[in-house]
């Protein structure tokens, strides 16, 4: 029974997140790139969709919810480890705590992945999510570098349209769309309840309009939310229900709010000044300290003293959190002493890196990686060699930043590191575990569906059968078809890629005849109060929107 990593239950060979290091590891990456695409910036398109899933997922967790309940972790695996019953049992109280948090916010998490790998596009805002970054840093190079007259924000646009059309992408979100509504991981649900609010919140709220910006301010609405981080620190005598509960109230208050001007202004304006204090150890959440007159500033204090008093040990765990591991090239590295001291590092036989050799390190080489990993604290990068997990040399791209080459020194890229306390107390306590854990997140799973159902469905009418699209093990496949489900999947691209303009003009395709396709949708979804396409006709053309 292991449940220690979030987003790759059972350690599948999928992307996997770890909640505690936060360690993430894109795994189509090794497919697509070849080291010289890696070590200068041009990852091909197809990588693209997971380099932004998965650095959603680690932008939500490099939050001061993630460090509470790295925290929490930290603390539940040192009680694991006492001889003591109690101390054990003060452990399952810790662990069923965190994972209630987990698996109530699962459906969201991959939401918002999925909105950032499907729908985000550069806006009018002034801030860029990680996720953007990562693809402008590792993506965009070689265009930027062809083109330096052009903007960034048109380099940035042109690639993540690229990607989105690719039949690979539509295929991949027709599969999402295929996904039952009551999937366990939530793909679907938590999609559908993070679009339907950017389309109703933007109506009401311009600034939202911004794809970018409203992926990255619904991330820090739940995840920088200092309610959630005192009930993690301070918890009551039956924690799990209380954080179920407020979990719970969070996501089904979101859709009752429709005008967040006053909050996205204040949002964007705090991280565009950078009030973040990269100095502090707390600092790598990339939070700002609430203001003064806020009822959260001792819960925010709390937390950074919680993580300055942490033994060298947690700190080497917490401070880390904030490096990206997005792929990892297995490579030859031979140590030659000819012409001064050097390591060379061959991949299928070509030398792909040679640097020299660092004090640390002693070896003569051997099997090791070339490995990519970027610093979302400090907006840094680096190339860096490993063996046996172990950084033996790194390339900081901005050597002026000292942060991310002092995190470097303790990095993993192995999976070594990831803290499996599930397995741990099942093992080491047996049956009991086993049935209370399962219990805890039967119940959640269950209970979870009532809280994200008024928004993820605002788009049904209130007599339809919501049930009946609920539970189709197929989702809107179900209702569909596999044709039509790929022709709602290649109009959502349309959308989604023209989404910073007034108007999404629909382009032809050679493989179907999109208003033809648009009609039947709009009558297959009719019984369920669903209107899937909107179709304009204008004098330049039909305009499209889809709610999905």
């Amino acid at each position: 029974m292991s449940d220690g990593c979030l987003f790759d239950i059972g350690g599948s060979g999928r992307s996997w997140t770890d909640v505690l290091t936060n360690a993430t590891y894109v795994h189509p990456l090794d497919a697509y790139v070849e080291p010289a695409d890696a070590i200068f910036g041009n990852v091909p398109i197809g990588a693209i969709p997971a380099l932004l899933h998965e650095t959603s997922h680690h932008a939500a967790l490099q939050t001061p919810v993630g460090l509470a309940l790295a925290l929490l972790e930290i603390q539940a695996s040192k009680l694991i480890d006492s001889r003591d019953e109690q101390n054990c049992e003060k452990a399952v109280t810790l662990v069923l705590a965190i994972r209630t948090v987990l698996e109530t916010y699962r459906p969201l998490l991959e939401g918002l992945a999925l909105f950032a790998e499907f729908d985000t596009m550069p806006g009018l805002g002034r801030l860029q999510s990680p996720a953007h970054h990562a693809v402008l840093i590792h993506a965009t190079t070689n265009r930027r570098e062809k083109s330096p007259e052009v903007h960034w924000e048109t380099h940035l646009s042109s690639v993540l349209s690229d990607s989105r059309m690719s039949r690979e992408s539509i295929l991949r979100r027709a599969n999402v769309l295929s996904i039952p509504f009551k999937d366990l991981d939530g793909y679907l649900l938590g999609y559908s309840y993070v679009k339907t609010w950017r389309r109703y919140a933007s109506a009401e709220t311009p600034l939202l309009r911004d794809t970018d910006l409203a992926a990255f301010f619904l991330t820090k609405h739940f995840f920088a939310d200092y309610g959630l981080v005192s009930l993690l620190l301070n918890m009551g005598e039956n924690p799990s229900v209380d954080l179920f509960r407020y979990c719970f109230t969070r996501l089904r208050n979101l859709g009752a709010k429709r005008n967040w001007s006053a909050e996205v202004a204040e949002f964007e304006e705090a991280y565009y000044v950078n009030k973040v204090d990269l100095n502090a150890v707390a600092g790598f959440e990339l939070t700002p300290r609430p203001e003064r007159e806020s009822p959260y500033v001792g819960i925010h204090d709390q937390l950074q003293t919680a993580i300055r008093n942490a033994p060298d040990e947690d700190l080497a765990i917490l401070g880390r959190r904030s490096l990206l591991h997005l792929m990892s090239l297995p490579v030859d590295i031979t140590r030659i002493r000819i012409g001064g001291d050097r390591l060379v590092a061959s991949f299928r036989g070509t030398p792909v890196a040679i640097v020299p050799t660092g004090s640390a390190y002693t070896g003569e080489g051997g099997a090791g990686t070339l490995d990519i990993v970027d610093d979302t604290a400090t907006r840094n990068s680096a190339v860096v060699l490993c063996v046996s997990g172990k950084v033996i040399h790194a390339d900081v791209k901005d050597k002026r930043s000292p942060y991310m080459a002092r995190w470097l020194r303790q990095f993993d890229t192995s999976r070594s590191g990831v803290n499996d306390i599930v397995g741990r107390l099942s093992e080491k306590i047996g049956a009991s575990f086993d049935a209370r854990y399962s219990d805890v997140r039967n119940a959640v799973r269950g209970g979870r569906l009532a809280a994200y159902k008024p928004l993820a469905f605002a788009w049904a009418g209130k007599t339809v059968p919501h049930d009946s699209i609920i539970n189709n093990p197929h989702g809107f496949g179900g209702v569909l078809g596999s044709d039509l489900t790929y022709a709602f999947a290649l109009l959502s691209a349309i959308d989604g890629v023209m989404a910073r303009l007034e108007e999404a003009h629909l382009v032809e395709s050679p493989e179907l005849d999109l208003v033809e396709a648009a009609h039947a949708i709009n009558e297959r979804l009719a019984p369920y109060g669903f209107r899937g396409v909107t179709l304009r006709k204008g004098d330049d053309g039909t305009s499209v929107r889809t709610l999905l």
